[in-house]
């Protein structure tokens, strides 16, 4: 599996401080961790998509979905 720059950052980072502990590694690597720019290009990327249509909206409304119960009962 392949790790992710987040993942090799903290193995680094665990590398040149030999005798840390995990936490005290995590603190450090946050403190010097650097966002790539292809992951802040993806998240931006995302965000210009058309908005997603909440559960309710997705579902219609009950009315509608009466009307499409009442539709099958009579088959």
């Amino acid at each position: 599996m392949a790790k992710n720059a987040w993942q090799l950052h903290v193995s680094e980072t665990m590398k040149k401080n030999p005798g840390k502990s995990l936490k005290e590694c995590l603190q450090m690597a946050k403190k010097t961790y650097k966002k790539t720019a292809t992951a802040s290009v993806t998240k931006k990327a995302k965000k210009s998509k058309a908005a997603k249509k909440s559960r309710k909206a997705r579902k219609g409304t009950k009315k509608a979905r009466k009307v499409k119960k009442s539709k099958k009962s009579r088959k």
